[in-house]
């Protein structure tokens, strides 16, 4: 909000500081930033007609400004934001990742589910492949089986499908593990497995 100040008064420290800092800005941040500063502070120096006059000047260049912050502000939120199948710096379209929580007691069967979409513009070949379980963070000597249905199909552009993951529990422990879905030989899909076996 502003308030209209006295007509004698004079600017303090604080306009002196407000001042340099606008001198500073216009010199640094190139054209977009520097045309209203540097406006700013010469119509300042100039002695721009009374105290009032100042105080206006000194407001409607920091609403140009703020103005100009918020647009960089802007481009850069978009430039930085994520975007879906974002490509690296060798083409390939980052993995997605997601986990699959399950459990069960041991010598059973539990199963999860999890979908599988094709974000791409051509039809895809798509297979899984499964890595080493770990029991506790070591290796682990005796491991859940995994079996996938389907384990391998086509997905056609913007389709997807549902794949059920079924484990045969081996003894009480907690099991780690990550299955790779590809398509067309390309990771789409890291999917984190984690089983809790119960007695």
């Amino acid at each position: 909000m502003y308030v209209k100040p006295e007509e004698d008064a004079r600017p303090g420290e604080a306009v002196s500081t407000l001042v340099e800092a606008l001198r500073r800005l216009g010199a640094a941040e190139g054209d977009t930033i520097a045309t209203p500063a540097k406006g700013l502070v010469d119509d300042l120096l100039k002695g721009a007609g009374g105290q009032t006059a100042l105080y206006g000047l000194l407001r409607d260049g920091l609403a140009r400004l703020e103005r100009e912050a918020k647009r960089h502000a802007e481009f850069i939120d978009r430039l930085t934001a994520p975007k879906e199948g974002r490509s690296t710096r060798h083409g390939a379209a980052s993995p997605y990742q997601e986990t699959l929580y399950l459990q069960g007691a041991a010598g059973t069967r539990t199963a999860g589910r999890f979908r599988a979409l094709n974000r791409r513009q051509t039809r895809v070949s798509v297979a899984t492949l499964s890595r080493p379980f770990k029991h506790s963070g070591e290796p682990a000597r005796e491991a859940p089986v995994l079996t996938l249905r389907p384990g391998a199909f086509y997905l056609d552009p913007g389709e997807a499908r549902v794949v059920i993951v079924e484990a045969e529990l081996p003894s009480s422990g907690r099991y780690e593990s990550c299955l790779d879905l590809t398509m067309d030989d390309a990771v789409a899909l890291k999917l984190w497995i984690e089983i809790d076996v119960y007695p």
